[in-house]
């Protein structure tokens, strides 16, 4: 489960100028758990979705596994400003009651540096400015994945400058 989990939580190759880094470690000393990404890259849009599955040991990890694959699908295949809310609704009908999911959603135009982030529950994503060397707490909130049906998620918009980071993290 865990090699699996990894595999697909593999970020794509980005342009020049551009970096990224994925890691996750299991709290506890366990090999897996309910923590996953999942990403894409159509041309200039990156996509990265940072899910965490509520539970805890084997049950979560097997969890995580299965909405992995069905996430990592829709992450490539919906319009970025619907991501969560359809995976909402796979939740929502595929669900059979077992518990709630947050995730953090962001998409960036790798051309220009404008990103959106969207949260559904999830710890909030921080922004680096490489300009005033501060780091700020995004303001994306939204119900977790799972519970409540036809949600929509509001997002932020930003913009990466060279320097700048991004950081999604899961508690």
């Amino acid at each position: 489960l865990r090699d699996r989990l990894r595999h697909q939580g593999r970020l794509p190759e980005l342009p020049d100028g551009w970096g990224r880094t994925a890691v996750l470690r299991q709290a506890g000393g366990s090999s897996f758990g309910g923590d996953y990404v999942v990403s894409n890259r159509d041309g200039d849009r990156l996509d990265v979705a940072v899910v965490d599955v509520s539970g805890k040991g084997v049950d979560a990890g097997t969890r995580a596994l299965m909405l992995s694959g069905a996430f990592s699908g829709l992450i490539g295949a919906v319009p970025t400003a619907d991501f969560l809310a359809h995976c909402n609704d796979y939740l929502i009908r595929n669900n059979s009651g077992e518990g709630f999911v947050t995730a953090v959603h962001l998409s960036v135009d790798l051309a220009t540096g404008e990103y959106r982030i969207a949260s559904a529950g999830h710890p909030p994503a921080l922004h680096y400015d490489s300009g005033t060397g501060v780091w700020d707490t995004s303001e994306a909130k939204g119900v977790v994945l799972g519970v409540i049906p036809e949600m929509t998620y509001a997002s932020v918009e930003g913009r990466l400058r060279p320097g700048d980071a991004l950081v999604l993290c899961t508690d």
